[in-house]
């Protein structure tokens, strides 16, 4: 957009040819671009004082309750999240799987906590009966074409003032 906007000042201030023949010739004055560009830049500047980088604001307090047992954990507020429930599109939250290790009882903690693909721990844990309230979501990311993460099913997740009744955890190993 800078860029067009300095090519156009300097085409509108250009000689009284046509249009056609300004964009060919596209007799730019240095000074006109120069300046053009550098007040630009400082408006942009002054206005959205780097308003990308992240200010604190994505962090938050998220409640989870599995298995009549809660936990606070802090989250990082991803926009480029786009992991959804393939059955019903609700996002899903990705947590590092140590995060929960106090939810589960033992059996269940090493199950999940062995270095297995996440197919053979749903496995384990059907096996020995608790695999219930676990699935396996379907992924895609950088470096990896396609996966599977192991999901639980939470009673309810609290992120600020919404309330996410019976949503879907992915655990990853970091």
């Amino acid at each position: 957009a800078l860029g067009g906007i300095v090519l156009a000042a300097g085409l509108a201030a250009g000689s009284g040819a046509s249009i056609l023949g300004k964009l060919y010739h596209a007799h730019i004055s240095w000074p006109l671009l120069l300046g053009t560009a550098s007040g630009l830049y400082l408006l942009l500047h002054l206005f959205f004082q780097q308003g990308a980088r992240h200010g604190g604001g994505e962090i938050m307090r998220v409640n989870i309750g599995i298995h009549g047992k809660e936990k606070e954990v802090l989250a990082l507020h991803d926009t480029g999240n786009t992991l959804r429930d393939p059955v019903s599109g609700q996002p899903v939250l990705v947590i590092e799987q140590g995060a929960l290790r106090d939810m589960w009882d033992e059996r269940t903690a090493q199950i999940i906590d062995r270095p297995l693909p996440a197919e053979e721990k749903i496995a384990c844990l059907h096996q020995i009966g608790i695999g219930l309230g676990f699935t396996l979501l379907p992924f895609r990311s950088i470096g990896t074409s396609s996966g599977l993460l192991l999901a639980v099913r939470s009673d309810c997740l609290k992120v600020g003032r919404a309330v996410y009744p019976r949503a879907w955890i992915a655990l990853t190993e970091g």
